[in-house]
């Protein structure tokens, strides 16, 4: 057999060895080498004829005919592929400074590497880990910028923008403000997933529509938060994206709760948090009460009047009695309250 170097072969026993190279011993008996068959990377040396032992044609590892890779697909970034023993990789991200194995992925074993016909080693296509065909993963959702999502756990996320981030934008192109208080940041895959592999807490699983505002706040005064508690708002459009200030009253009922005024801001339809609710929310502006006077005769009554004071000045000397009526009247902001 006439062995050339680049190419692949068959051994006698059926395993496919390559490529082939030239000996660096520069040996005459043994010109050739690749990586042998076996479990590792040990490397075979080969005669001119392709004999394992020179003078002999009876070896396992004989080379007995040639052989051509399958290349079974054009590996792209991004992508998820199923392996030879049918375990699902990906996605696919490149593996910079490695011309050998141009592809890696991220598994529950660490990180697996790939060459650029998908070989999981380099020149072979008979390992488990190779990549035999794509992979597409059932879509969770469509991420669209902008919009808010309930996670696996039941959480609110969002609203969704784009990863800017160099390095992992590629593979996780969706961020977001995750779901607690503490304002950071989490990522997501193309379709929702948190992890590269299984499933996760904060997978993104349906939209969320956040409700509309019961009341857009229009002007200083008291309101109620859902927690009970009341508060006196001061200012409605200080800069940035809690324009609403206002301070919580004491709080006398309990020695470990806040019992003194302490200010808080809040969005301009009343929400405490960026994401979720919150005891602090705002729900309801607290009504105001009106006292109002009216002149009672027989056949008639007169008013009103603001004061009692101005009833009496107006009154008539038949006037049966001065009544006094409380209206409990909206606050100003619920003018807006959808209905």
């Amino acid at each position: 057999m006439n062995i050339e170097p680049g190419k692949h072969y068959i051994t006698r026993d059926g395993r496919a060895v390559g490529p082939i190279k030239l000996s660096t011993s520069g040996s005459l008996i043994y010109p050739y080498r690749a990586v042998g068959p076996g479990e590792g990377d040990r490397m075979l040396l080969w005669g001119k004829d392709g004999n394992y032992c020179v003078g002999h044609r009876d070896h396992p590892y004989d080379l007995v005919s040639e052989h051509a890779p399958l290349v079974e697909l054009e590996i792209k970034v991004g992508k998820h592929y199923a392996t030879r023993d049918g375990q699902i990789v990906g996605p696919i991200i490149l593996n910079r400074g490695n011309s050998a194995y141009l592809y890696k992925a991220f598994d529950a074993r660490g990180i697996l590497l790939w060459g650029e016909d998908g070989s999981y080693w380099v020149g072979r296509r008979d390992h488990p880990l190779d990549l035999v065909s794509e992979h597409i993963p059932p879509v969770v959702l469509d991420i669209t910028v902008g919009k808010y999502y309930v996670t696996r756990g039941g959480q609110i996320v969002g609203p969704m923008r784009l990863n800017k981030h160099v390095y992992f934008s590629q593979t996780y192109p969706y961020r977001a403000v995750g779901p607690n208080y503490k304002n950071n940041l989490i990522s997501w895959l193309e379709n929702g997933s948190y992890a590269l592999t299984g499933i996760h807490a904060y997978d993104l699983v349906a939209e969320h529509i956040p409700p509309k505002p019961h009341f857009i706040i229009t002007e200083p005064g008291e309101y109620i938060t859902r927690g009970g508690r009341t508060v006196r708002v001061l200012c409605i459009d200080a800069p940035g994206k809690f324009p609403v200030i206002g301070y919580v009253h004491a709080v006398d009922t309990a020695a470990t709760e806040q019992k003194y005024p302490y200010l808080i801001s809040w969005r301009e339809n009343g929400s405490y948090a960026l994401t979720d609710i919150h005891d602090y929310d705002l729900v309801a502006a607290k009504p105001v009460t009106h006292v109002l006077w009216f002149n009672v005769y027989k056949t008639r009554v007169t008013g009103p009047y603001l004061a009692k004071e101005h009833a009496d000045t107006s009154a008539a000397g038949n006037r049966l009695e001065c009544q006094r009526k409380e209206f409990t009247v909206p606050h100003a902001a619920e003018k807006g309250a959808d209905q």
